[in-house]
């Protein structure tokens, strides 16, 4: 992985394929496409330090209220029947990290969790990543690209370009409030030439890449893990008597805490392992 992705002294990692990895014509580059070395650089610069583990800690609070959300929900499912409830698990845990990224991002929430029901940018989200799937296997073709991209369907195209103007309206609403924490957003360092921060439609197309990034694949992971742990009842007994022994109160597993927890991790690394959203 190193070898293949990482740049080091002397030795530039492998580079990205055009073809596969060029933005659509007529959008800006975003973090996911910024292809040269040096560009890429930029963008990683202008952009981590809204991912560092300091960053991360100080967004505690919200990510644990809307842990508690979840929790909450489900609980008033369960104690609606005396029989417990049948639960469509995949389907809450998109609600919750729809809403976590939102708000870590943008600084508000899509209030799926409340509203029990996904916001529609998560339709848009799967339509516009087939439409550049689409576009970008076309481009291995150039001499039929121009006839065969009319065989891509309106609708996708069409679900495509929604997901874009939400993702550029989404940032627009941010730059333009203010807000007493720090976000993903407010943590871009911005530059209007382009130099050493992004301008503001990179930072269009890269929130749009957050968007992606931070909500169906943390989904994955999260549905894979129970899924195995279910499966596998003998583990999921070894977790949680790992996990109640060590604290007595949900409010004492913070971040640092559950950090320490050796089980608990080795059941996350090998969810990660065995349902790698990418």
């Amino acid at each position: 992985m190193n070898d293949i992705y990482m740049n080091l002294p002397g030795r530039s990692a492998i580079p990205k394929s055009e073809v596969w990895h060029s933005p659509q014509p007529g959008r800006p580059v975003s973090v996911l496409n910024a292809l040269e070395a040096k560009n890429h650089q930029r963008f990683r610069k202008a952009i981590e330090s809204g991912f560092t583990d300091r960053a991360v800690r100080a967004q505690e609070p919200v990510i644990q209220s809307y842990s508690n959300l979840l929790i909450s929900q489900l609980d008033k499912l369960v104690s609606k029947a005396s029989d417990g409830a049948v639960v469509d698990i995949v389907r809450w845990y998109e609600f919750t990290v729809f809403d976590l990224i939102g708000d870590l991002g943008f600084g508000e929430s899509f209030n799926c969790l409340q509203s029990n029901e996904l916001h529609p940018w998560v339709s848009l989200i799967f339509n516009s990543l087939r439409a550049a799937t689409l576009n970008a296997s076309l481009r291995y073709y150039p001499q039929v690209h121009w006839l065969a991209s009319f065989a891509i369907p309106k609708s996708v195209k069409r679900k495509g370009d929604e997901h874009w103007q939400l993702a550029m309206d989404k940032v627009n609403r941010r730059l333009n409030l203010e807000k007493q924490r720090p976000d993903l957003i407010s943590l871009i360092k911005r530059d209007d030439d382009g130099l050493e921060g992004l301008t503001v439609p990179e930072i269009q197309a890269t929130a749009s890449v957050i968007i992606v990034a931070g909500s169906e694949t943390t989904t994955t992971v999260l549905s894979g893990i129970t899924n195995h742990l279910i499966k596998n009842p003998d583990r999921l007994a070894r977790l949680s008597s790992e996990i109640r022994g060590l604290f007595l109160e949900e409010k004492d597993m913070s971040l640092s805490a559950l950090q320490n927890v050796p089980y608990l991790n080795a059941v996350i690394q090998e969810g990660l392992r065995l349902c790698n959203p990418v």
